[in-house]
């Protein structure tokens, strides 16, 4: 699956620039619900330039964070942004997880990360979807959701994530 993404992520166990450390902030203060003008200002270009003319084909759908509340912080105000800037419509209840539990990160990750998902296709079936995450690592989750999108009607997936995680252990 093809995605974009805002910004690069360095995790804290490394020293960073200044840039970095302000990238950090930045995707800690999205995951708390408060993202900045700037990130909702990218997330908007980007799905102007996915969507083109076609607004009326396509959807802003949201990978759920750990907690139903955290995904309702991370991504309401988000949601009502997008769908005012870009003309898309975007929707909170096409993925949820019924399922309240540990980020992944804290708690690590299943095998198919979006096995925990509820899927309501009425929302994307024969859709294109932009698919809304705040940070991939590998990719996993990203993949796993928008190949459940697709197997369940959705036209296409392209993902769109604030932060892709950097790794200076990684070799390239």
């Amino acid at each position: 699956m093809k995605y974009y993404y805002t910004m690069e992520y360095l995790p804290v166990r490394y020293n960073g620039t200044s840039e970095q450390v302000a990238n950090r902030k930045a995707v800690w203060n999205f995951k708390d619900g408060n993202a900045s003008a700037s990130i909702i200002n990218e997330l908007a270009a980007d799905v102007r330039k996915i969507a083109g003319y076609d607004k009326s084909s396509y959807v802003i759908c949201f990978v759920p964070a750990s907690t139903s509340w955290k995904t309702t912080r991370r991504y309401a105000d988000v949601a009502r942004q997008l769908q005012q800037m870009t003309g898309v419509t975007a929707t909170l209840s096409a993925i949820t997880k019924p399922q309240d539990g540990e980020a992944g990160h804290i708690a690590g990750k299943t095998s198919d990360p979006a096995s925990e998902f509820s899927f309501s296709s009425e929302y994307f079936r024969g859709k294109n979807v932009i698919l809304v995450d705040d940070v991939v690592t590998r990719g996993r989750t990203l993949s796993s959701t928008g190949d459940r999108l697709v197997n369940k009607g959705a036209k296409s997936v392209t993902g769109l994530v604030v932060a892709k995680t950097v790794n200076p252990d990684w070799a390239a």
